[in-house]
């Protein structure tokens, strides 16, 4: 059975790459990724970390926020010209993909943005009652 790091590393990819369906529609994983009682915390952990994905927006999080706090208007204007070209969204897109690999670590608290805190701890729960090794 592979870790529960691997296993994070396995959705994170999949979702990643538009794949999340395939893990919806899963009818069995196979002991190689989790005990079968695990499924449906498997399932519900991947649909968490979809909402973590799709709802980031680097310029709501606490990181961004306190890089611009006390910083005048013109400077805040310009450090989100420089987060939204393409290259940089691709960028941070992909820091909080690895930083959900190490649920558990700080980083990924502080490149969501507020409103989906909830879902981070609910994920860390449901990650840390996973059979896994």
């Amino acid at each position: 059975m592979i870790s529960k790091k691997e296993l994070l590393n396995l959705l994170v990819g999949l979702i990643e790459v538009s794949d999340y369906e395939s893990i919806e529609k899963a009818q069995n994983f196979g002991n190689e990724v989790c005990k079968p009682s695990d499924e449906v915390k498997v399932k519900l952990l991947a649909n968490l970390i979809r909402q973590l994905l799709m709802g980031f927006e680097y310029s709501e999080s606490k990181e961004f926020l306190d890089s611009v706090s006390g910083k005048s208007e013109e400077f805040k204007l310009m450090k989100l010209k420089l987060i939204n070209r393409p290259a940089k969204k691709n960028q941070l897109v992909e820091e909080l993909a690895h930083a959900l690999v190490d649920l558990e670590g700080e980083r990924v608290e502080h490149l969501i943005r507020p409103s989906l805190k909830k879902q981070l701890e609910e994920a860390r729960h449901i990650y840390s009652a996973l059979s896994n090794p």
